[in-house]
């Protein structure tokens, strides 16, 4: 879509997105409806126990019963990303965390629904901001004015070659991450309870400092793709030249919290003596990659 819009070729970028919309209602409805199938040894796999089987199963049924939801919103939020309009990526994802948040304590506790409410909860957050998208999509329709041609939604096999050609090493990556910390969460568990709780705060702080680099590289590859398709080759080079710069930066200052002050960060979270001591550790081999 980036390199599309850059070309000004908004023909092309419409169909890429119609097929974005398609494959995302197909992805999510097969993939909602095969987990729900099996979900019960699919949550034992993950972890569930006899004493949390319950919970998980009452709270995942409704997040896959809204899974094409989830899959419609995280597509076109990427899509906005990639069109140029980054802050209304960022409004969307922060409506539905502010909208998760009100909802959450009104369903669970208001209404009683326990955890079934945080699950209709985190639904309707992704409803709300989906629907958001899709009308900015539908308003601005010098990029987005797929509604005027069906044949937009129509899979065409060049495109989707190229979104499968891009998106396979992101989707494999992230499969291994996923793998590998479910092996390490699994291992971790089997140590008792100061290691598993270690290993959970620590794999959240992981992702905090992780995010700040992830966000600028997101960023930069809308950039870089819009400006390479207008063939301005010297900006995108600057681009990430800046990139890879932002990234030293944000990667410094975070190895150099975890450094020092480890104690200070892990103590957020947790006030646990043995917690804390194996925290520290954790940390400063955290920064080592």
């Amino acid at each position: 879509v980036s390199v599309r819009l850059g070309q000004k070729d908004y023909d092309t970028a419409q169909r890429v997105l119609g097929n974005v919309v398609v494959l995302n209602l197909i992805i999510g409805l097969s993939f909602g409806l095969v987990t729900l199938l099996f979900l019960d040894p699919i949550l034992y796999f993950f972890g569930a126990s006899d004493a949390t089987i319950g919970y998980a199963r009452d709270y995942m049924t409704i997040i896959l019963l809204g899974n094409v939801i989830t899959h419609m919103y995280l597509g076109l939020n990427s899509v906005l990303r990639s069109a140029g309009h980054p802050r209304k990526s960022m409004y969307a994802t922060i409506n539905t965390v502010v909208i998760n948040t009100i909802l959450d304590p009104l369903f669970i506790f208001g209404f009683g629904w326990g955890i079934r409410g945080a699950a209709i909860a985190t639904v309707l957050a992704q409803i709300g901001s989906f629907g958001a998208a899709f009308i900015f999509m539908l308003r601005n329709r010098e990029k987005f004015d797929f509604e005027a041609k069906l044949s937009y939604f129509k899979l065409d096999g060049e495109v989707m070659k190229i979104i499968i050609k891009l998106g396979i090493p992101q989707v494999v990556r992230s499969l291994l991450v996923r793998f590998s910390m479910l092996w390490v969460n699994s291992t971790a568990n089997s140590y008792g309870v100061i290691v598993s709780s270690t290993n959970s705060i620590g794999n959240k702080l992981q992702k905090f400092l992780e995010v700040f680099v992830q966000g600028v590289d997101t960023a930069s590859a809308s950039m870089v793709g819009q400006n390479l398709g207008a063939r301005k080759i010297e900006r995108a080079g600057k681009t990430t030249i800046y990139t890879l710069g932002c990234t030293l930066v944000c990667a410094t200052v975070t190895s150099l919290l975890c450094l020092f002050c480890p104690k200070v960060i892990f103590g957020l979270f947790t006030k646990d003596p043995l917690v804390l001591d194996l925290g520290v550790t954790f940390l400063r081999i955290f920064i080592l990659h």
